[in-house]
């Protein structure tokens, strides 16, 4: 997104846990070893806003310099 706009307006009340893909594959290798059934949840440790997300997102992406806005969900548009 940070290629296609000049910024960007990212919620910050509303809260998740970003699961590492690898962690979640390792699991998920595991969990096809037994005869298991059923849904599993399956997250990290820890959590952080959609816009504390997009902020390290575009840290490691090295644009930490790209205008992000902070809003609430009641502010955006749909």
């Amino acid at each position: 997104m940070a290629e296609e706009r000049e910024e960007l307006s990212v919620v910050t009340n509303e809260v998740g846990s970003p699961t590492y893909a690898p962690d979640l594959a390792r699991a998920i290798a595991r969990l096809l070893q037994y005869p298991l059934y059923g849904t599993y949840h399956l997250v990290n440790e820890g959590s952080c806003s959609r816009y504390e997300f997009a902020q390290m997102i575009l840290e490691l992406a090295s644009k930490s310099r790209f205008p992000l806005h902070p809003a609430e969900t009641y502010e955006r548009a749909t």
